[in-house]
């Protein structure tokens, strides 16, 4: 049975092969990949032909791409943007009251009383 050929590469222009043939091979150099598929291609015509083109190219983008941004939460109230509070959904009256309510009693429990002898001493 003949052994079966390596997965042939995504076709790709020859103005993109030109980009990626010297950030890949700087990369490559420096890779563990080299021990495994040998010299880098000189050329970018014979980067396309190259039958470690694939992965060598996976692993160069995803060692070198930076994620995309996480995606902005939409708020249930229309066009807000629920990752800001300058945009967020105006409080209710009782909202408001319970969070005034919720500080004071805060502070309340904050608060120090020092007897006078005590303070007489500071």
């Amino acid at each position: 049975a003949p052994a079966a050929a390596p997965a042939a590469a995504p076709a790709v222009d020859a103005k993109t092969l030109e980009e990626l043939h010297g950030p890949l091979g700087e990369w490559y150099a420096a890779s563990d990949l080299r021990a495994r598929h040998g010299a880098y291609p000189e050329t970018a015509e014979a980067l396309a032909a190259w039958p470690a083109f694939g992965e060598a190219t996976e692993r160069f983008l995803a060692a070198t791409v930076e994620p995309p941004a996480p995606r902005r939460k939409r708020s249930r109230f229309g066009k807000r943007d629920a990752t800001t509070t300058e945009n967020a959904a105006p409080a209710s009256l009782e909202t408001k009251r319970l969070a005034r309510a919720q500080r004071e009693a805060l502070a309340a429990s904050q608060l120090t009383v020092v007897a006078p002898d005590a303070a007489r001493q500071l």
